[in-house]
């Protein structure tokens, strides 16, 4: 079961909250709901906070601020655009963390994201790379995110399982806004800035299947964070939590790189 607190988190679990989630978009506030539930039902308290700035800086701060009020250190866990936000918290806030995990990891650099869309579009018929052109550009109209949805399974998942969708509430002005300055970060190898910087234990779980590249993410760890625990999931695609082959494994590798309740 989860609480709404207010507009601004979902709390999981009966436990106090030691696990953050952090939803990827920018913008799509609720997508780690079925993640946080699995969490849940293994003991842990989770949270799933909403972010809402519009701005890189305004999401680091917004979630600043959510760590802080919980009063000790939690571990915090960014899945896809969530885990370079969650990356730029903890360089800037370690003392709120106990350790930070990657999931779907995007890659740091801007030279190693040239294959993504290109991987993405040749898992599509034709007629769906039709769809995705009409589709991408309206993402905010009524019903159409919850079309698109079904080609992120298509180009994103090796096997997705029959777990029902979570509802997500995107804004396509905070993706927009957002976006535009981490991918300018990407560009000018600000992240890899962020990286080395990184003093906290890091846990990377990333599928072979995953558009985003899994030998980059694993290369800038390699070299900017050596001790970092990187896993490779097989038969796995951008959301391990929902993979028919994978994710058994995810959640075991996850669950023993959480902290226990205490």
């Amino acid at each position: 079961m989860s609480k709404v607190l207010g507009n601004t988190a979902r709390k999981y679990g009966k436990h106090r909250p030691s696990v953050v989630l952090v939803h990827g978009g920018p913008g799509a506030a609720g997508e780690l709901a079925p993640l946080a539930k699995l969490l849940a039902a293994r003991g842990f308290g989770v949270l799933e906070p909403f972010q809402t700035g519009t701005s890189v800086d305004a999401q680091i701060a917004e979630l600043r601020d959510f760590l802080q009020a919980l009063n000790r250190p939690v571990a915090l866990v960014g899945w896809s655009w969530g885990a370079w936000l969650a990356l730029m918290v903890a360089t800037r806030n370690p003392e709120l963390l106990s350790r930070l995990v990657l999931i779907g990891c995007p890659p740091f650099l801007a030279e190693d994201a040239r294959s993504i869309n290109a991987t993405r579009m040749a898992r599509l018929s034709p007629a769906a790379q039709d769809q995705w052109d009409q589709w991408m550009p309206r993402l905010e109209q009524p019903g159409v995110m919850d079309q698109a949805m079904t080609l992120f399974d298509t180009t994103d998942c090796f096997a997705r399982d029959d777990s029902p969708r979570p509802k997500v509430c995107f804004d396509p002005d905070i993706h927009h806004q957002v976006w535009a300055e981490a991918a300018a970060l990407r560009r000018n190898k600000a992240l890899i800035v962020e990286l080395t910087r990184l003093r906290l234990p890091v846990l990377a779980l990333h599928g072979d299947y995953d558009p985003h590249p899994a030998d980059a993410v694993q290369r800038s760890l390699r070299l900017h964070q050596p001790k970092a625990a990187f896993h490779l999931l097989q038969n796995c695609g951008h959301k391990p939590w929902q993979e028919v082959h994978a994710k058994s494994s995810f959640l075991t590798l996850l669950c023993a790189g959480l902290p226990r309740q205490a």
